[in-house]
């Protein structure tokens, strides 16, 4: 969602011992495309994992444009964590 005009906030889910290593937004007049890099280390023991947030500036407010998977393209779910916290 978007935090305040301009800023918007993605959601990311990572395992222990992960970062995100950059976040790179591409903007149009419909869509904001949203690719995060993910650094991982090489062994894992599987434990939970936990959202992140993580924000972004955008050139311009997000408006009623969609946010899509700078990867694979379809749209990321909104989500308001002001409704998940009950405020």
């Amino acid at each position: 969602m978007e935090r305040e005009e301009g800023r918007l906030q993605v959601r990311l889910v990572l395992w222990l011992d992960e970062h995100v290593g950059e976040i790179v937004v591409a903007e149009d007049a419909t869509t904001v495309a949203v690719l995060a890099t993910v650094c991982t280390p090489e062994t894992s023991d599987d434990r939970d994992c936990c959202e992140v947030p993580c924000h972004v500036y955008l050139e311009r407010p997000l408006g009623d444009r969609t946010v899509v998977d700078g990867v694979t393209g379809p749209d990321v779910p909104y989500k308001n964590v002001y409704e998940t916290l009950g405020t």
